[in-house]
């Protein structure tokens, strides 16, 4: 016959094991719910430039994107959340970029010291001359200008050393960027990493050094440079911080939103003048 079932409420130690589980993976469901309807609204607002026609002998438009290892963590956590949160967007509006790395402190900024230094670009250089020149005999032609396509800053550390980098790059002395080649590898030795050049100028000196002849300006009004997207970085690591890092796991929709934002921005060319 029939089993003798006699329905009941579970224990109380079971209640409270289903109460935790059912909480807590309610909150996890909505949230990434929410963060992939978030993503995917910001997608559909700059897929139109995607579908945008572009002749043959045109370049698409490339971005500049800096992306630096965290304080305390390695540039994997750095790409991962690139990965996550500003490609999609990048994906969706069909735009080029170009990824400068920092995997150690102060790598991002000599990079931008580099390319600032002598009013040079990513394509300077004899083979970006070369290329340049074959362009130009072929009739291509960029999309947008170098000096409108702007440069995303991925987190907080990382625009420090990109704001260092540029005024050590237009103010400092224009052999600074060559840079000391590694010692020859020994037998049975890994092969030691160039260390990072210290900068040549202190902000204090900002104020005073002279600008280049290359600086690009305009009359009247303040120096050109390329419209530059922070995206915000929130990296926390540390026991005592283990209370925000919960809150944040759970909130991952509003910083979704937050970074799409800003990254929906650069795609469609908005910008405003810094304020002093």
């Amino acid at each position: 016959g029939l089993p003798n079932f006699r329905p009941k409420l579970p224990s109380r130690n079971w209640l409270i094991f289903f109460g935790i589980v059912g909480t807590w993976t309610g909150l996890i469901i909505h949230d990434r719910r929410e963060k992939k309807r978030i993503q995917a609204d910001w997608c559909a607002r700059v897929a139109h430039l995607s579908q945008a026609p572009l002749q043959i002998n045109e370049l698409p438009r490339k971005i500049t994107i800096y992306l630096a290892a965290p304080p305390g963590d390695g540039i994997g956590a750095a790409r991962d959340y690139f990965r996550e949160y500003v490609k999609p967007v990048l994906v969706a509006a069909a735009v080029d970029y170009d990824v400068v790395e920092g995997r150690r402190g102060g790598e991002a900024e000599w990079g931008e010291k580099g390319r600032k230094a002598a009013g040079e670009t990513l394509e300077d250089g004899e083979e970006g001359r070369e290329l340049e020149i074959v362009r130009a005999r072929l009739g291509i032609r960029k999309e947008v200008e170098d000096e409108e396509s702007g440069v995303m800053v991925i987190g907080r550390h990382t625009w420090k050393e990109f704001v260092r980098g540029v005024h050590d790059g237009w103010l400092g002395p224009a052999d600074s960027q060559v840079t000391e080649l590694p010692p020859p590898r020994e037998e049975g030795k890994p092969v030691p990493r160039p260390a990072i050049p210290r900068p040549t100028i202190e902000p204090e000196e900002y104020g005073t050094k002279p600008l280049p002849p290359s600086f690009p300006k305009e009359s009247n009004s303040l120096p050109v440079c390329s419209p530059v997207a922070v995206v915000p970085y929130p990296h926390l690591l540390g026991f005592l911080n283990t209370p925000w890092r919960i809150y944040r796991y759970l909130n991952q929709r509003h910083l979704a939103d937050q970074v799409a934002r800003e990254t929906a921005a650069l795609c469609l060319g908005f910008s405003r003048p810094f304020q002093a």
